[in-house]
This record gives C-alpha cells, structure tokens and sequence, in this order.
C-alpha cells in the first residue's frame, strides 16, 4: 500500500510538473510572439527614485572587499586543503556528509571545518561526538549570523592552501578531494571547478559545471586576501561569478561530477525566489555594490563585467522580484536602466535572448523587460 501511495505521488508530482513546463511554454511562445511583432503596451514609468527603493529595504554595505581581510587570518597555511562548512539545524544531514569526507580516498592532506550557527536542534552535539578523535576535524561555534558570515568564520581560520565550500544539507561524490586537487595541483590553477548533480526526492540530474556557486569548485586561498562574502544578504554567491572568477590567473573545468546540489523544499534558494519579502532588493544592491568592488580590485575586462551585469539584471533579477509589488519592480527596472547607462552598456554587445533583454533596459522597456523572461524559458529549451 505504501508503495502504491508512494507511486501515485511521483505520478502526480510529474503530471504537476508537466503543467508547469507547459505553461512555462506557453507563456514563453506569447511574449516571443509580442516581442517579434511590437504588438503590446509599454508601460508608463515613474521618474527613478533609489530612496522608494531603502524606504522598501534598507541599504546597507555588504563589505565584500578591504585590504584589512588578509589580517583575519588566524592560521598558517600547513594542509592542502580546507574543507569549510556552515551548518545551521543541519542534524539530519550533517553526519551523512562528514562520513562522505571521511570515505574521500587521497593522498591530499585536508582539515575539516564545521562551522555551528546557532543551531537550537542537535547539529553541534552530533559533529562534537562524531570528529572527537579526528585531529584533522574542527567545531567553530558562533550565534546565529548566516551563511556568508559562517563562511567567513571558516576562512579566517582555515589552514589550507586551498579552499572548498560545502553545504551542510549536500552530498559529495567519490573522488571530490582528489580529482579537485589533483588538477589544482597539476595545472597550477586558481580555481578548479567541476560539475554536480541536482537532486529533489530520488530524482537526480547531471548538470554542467558548477560556476556560478561558490561549492563545486576549490579555490586558491590567497583568492581571499582581500575578499569575503556579503554577512547578512541572500544572493552571497554572486562574489564568485563578479569577483573571484576574474581574479583568477588560471581556472580549469573537469568535467566530472564532484557534488551533489539537493534542491529540497523550503532550501533557502527556493525561499529567495518564492517569499515575498523585499529583502530581495539585495539583489540588485549587491550588484551595484559589485561593480564598485571589481573596480576597487583593479579589475579592467569591461566585456566581462558588462556580461556579469547582464545576466543579474536580466531574468533573474526578473525572476527574484516578481512577488514584489508593480511600483518597486519599476524601480528595480529602473535602477537597472541606471546601471547600463552608467557603465556604458550597449545592447550591441550581445546576442540572442541577452540582446532582447539589453535592448528592454537601454529603452526602459519594462513590459519587455518581463516578457523577455517569460520568453527566455523557451529560448533556453530550443536555442532560438
């Protein structure tokens, strides 16, 4: 009975799943069909107004880069690698990943850094009882402050020549530490990045390399001198794609599994997308904060950095304010328009669903703006 029970809910999720994608699809189709022919209305925008915008969320410098960073540092760097991982009311799935580690067969010398934030279930007990023993293994306690700060914690006391970042709630596959390292090691690289599964229930899928995250990859630790993640925002691994991938003297991709990503309910990626909450403004103040850091780090690919802006502003800055009200969605619109203006963006530059979606921002467009997302699902399936 369990398992017929079990059968009809993997059914009914596909045939929910099925709608979906088919609505997706449909949406997509008429926004291409209005975007292809101009039949559709502009809408009428309101003069721009950043301060609408903090009276919404408040501002507040998230600090992503300083000189004084380097002096955070609190260990020699003795090991090869420093396995970092933030872990909040993590009891279900913290030892899963810990006996994942212990498993790694490698000559690479590792640490282990768990950092507890906050937890108020059984996650500190359980991580104290299990690395007891294991000199290579270490608790760093903290309050509650967040992902990013957790991170922070763990590089400021890390000892490895390289770093890696893991999500409590994942799962790493055979061979992560050496195949990461011995390329890093090999190559000479900065960042070695390599490719991860999805996982939601008993689905898992292979996708690409993992780019855009900050796990999935390891990283040279001098990448950090000067560098931390955003404390207190969503939205923290945009300092990956903005700053520590352009900084990199040499990135190589395996293309080889090396992490499994769980996309499970109520993950904090799915709360960004699906709360209603202006804290989703930080998207767009992260971006705006970013374009300063790049350029504070001496940074100078303009192409790169026009591209990095591209695709925060286009559907995923659609995507993670459309439970916002119409007023602030302008003006995030807007404040987008604000940022190609003043680093000189031209919708030439691209191609493609990028191209339509710079041609909206220059022209203010913000119905096109919208639908350019609708009609980037069915672009991305069939590579219009």
């Amino acid at each position: 009975l369990w398992d017929d029970v079990m059968s009809n809910d993997r059914k009914k999720s596909r045939i929910t799943a099925g709608m979906s994608k088919a609505h997706r699809l449909g949406a997509g189709l008429l926004s291409y069909l209005k975007l292809t022919t101009g039949f559709y209305k502009k809408d009428i925008l309101p003069d721009y107004s950043f301060d609408s915008l903090l009276e919404k969320w408040p501002y507040n410098d998230p600090h992503c880069v300083s000189d004084s960073f380097s002096q955070n540092t609190l260990r020699d760097k003795e090991v090869d690698l420093s396995i970092c991982i933030p872990a909040f009311n993590a009891e279900k799935s913290i030892l899963t990943l810990l006996r994942q580690i212990e498993r790694q067969k490698t000559n690479f010398e590792f640490e282990v850094l768990i950092i507890n934030d906050g937890s108020t279930d059984h996650t500190g007990e359980n991580v104290a009882e299990f690395i007891e023993g294991k000199e290579n293994c270490h608790l760093l306690q903290q309050d509650n402050a967040g992902l990013s700060a957790a991170r922070n914690k763990a590089i400021d006391y890390s000892s490895g020549r390289y770093l890696t970042f893991i999500d409590s709630d994942d799962e790493i596959c055979e061979g992560f530490i050496e195949n990461l390292m011995s390329a890093a090691t090999k190559n000479d690289a900065d960042i070695v990045r390599g490719q991860y599964f999805s996982q939601r229930g008993n689905y898992r899928r292979l996708r690409g390399i993992a780019s855009s995250f900050a796990w999935g990859k390891v990283y040279r630790a001098s990448l950090f001198d000067k560098i931390r993640f955003p404390e207190g925002y969503w939205f923290e691994d945009m300092i990956n794609s903005f700053l520590l991938t352009p900084l990199s003297g040499k990135t190589v991709d395996l293309e080889v599994p090396v992490i499994i990503y769980k996309n499970a309910e109520g993950s904090l990626s799915k709360v960004q997308i699906s709360a209603v909450s202006y804290k989703s403004l930080e998207q767009l103040y992260l971006v705006m904060s970013l374009i300063k850091d790049y350029k504070t780090l001496g940074l100078t690919d303009e192409a790169y950095l026009h591209r990095r802006i591209m695709k925060e502003c286009s559907r995923l800055m659609v995507r993670r304010t459309e439970k916002l009200d119409e007023a602030t969605r302008k003006q995030v619109f807007l404040a987008c328009s604000r940022i190609f203006e003043e680093n000189e963006i031209k919708s030439t530059e691209f191609s493609g669903i990028d191209r339509t979606f710079a041609d909206a921002i220059i022209n203010r467009d913000y119905a096109a703006w919208k639908m350019a997302a609708d009609y980037s699902v069915i672009y991305n399936m069939l590579r219009l």
